[in-house]
């Protein structure tokens, strides 16, 4: 009879795991309320989508920056500002404890445009930062873009709140990347009368990322 016990025990602690191993086995769908400060100007919120699968989450999402709350000058049509988040982690287990120790490799994109206008005065050329004269008067419109392309290596953990809802916090160091080029125009003719060479930087420095966030698994 104990014998019997001792199998159907066993058999019973088997399925158990079976089962707690093809739950952490399946893909997760989730998301993370996140917020990032960063080298960048516009730190903000991000919402990301997650996929984790064991040891493995890819996330994505577009980050809403603080300055676009408040300020007229970022919001409307002639400054503009884009930014995507994303991030690869791998966690030191793939059984779901209180506390999850990772790594993350993290990438962040922003597009910036902003445009303004001003008078050239041909008797004045030192007014202007084209670095080259006119010889007629005319009222200039500038336009300059910006792409940032950040690379991070972050380290981390995450505290499970429950089985669904986790804290995430991360702190990172990285390589930044920039590509800058201004247009600038007679506003009144409609013509481009110069236009700034576009080269691609890499910016000096380390950069620096920090995390936290709120999310949920399903």
């Amino acid at each position: 009879m104990k014998y019997q016990i001792s199998i159907l025990f066993l058999c019973f602690s088997c399925t158990v795991l079976a089962q707690d191993s093809r739950t952490n086995d399946r893909l997760k769908l989730g998301t993370e309320i996140s917020t990032t400060f960063s080298v960048l100007d516009e730190n903000g919120i991000t919402p990301f989508l997650t996929l984790k699968k064991k040891r493995h989450q890819f996330a994505i999402g577009p980050r809403f920056v603080y300055s676009s709350f408040d300020d007229y000058e970022i919001r409307n049509k002639d400054n503009q500002v884009y930014t995507i988040d994303a991030n690869y982690r791998y966690y030191a287990s793939s059984q779901p404890t209180k506390i999850r120790p990772y790594i993350q490799f993290s990438l962040e994109y922003q597009y910036g445009r902003k445009y303004g206008e001003s008078f050239y005065d041909s008797e004045s050329p030192n007014q202007t930062t084209i670095g080259q004269s006119f010889p007629n008067s005319f009222n200039l419109g500038i336009e300059s873009t910006r792409h940032y392309l950040n690379m991070y290596t972050n380290l981390g953990f995450e505290l499970a709140l429950s089985e669904h809802v986790f804290i995430a916090n991360s702190i990172g160091l990285g390589l930044q990347t920039a590509q800058k080029t201004s247009r600038y125009t007679d506003v009144d003719q409609g013509e481009i009368v110069y236009r700034s060479a576009t080269n691609l930087s890499v910016q000096k420095g380390i950069g620096w990322m920090v995390n936290v966030g709120l999310g949920f698994r399903f």
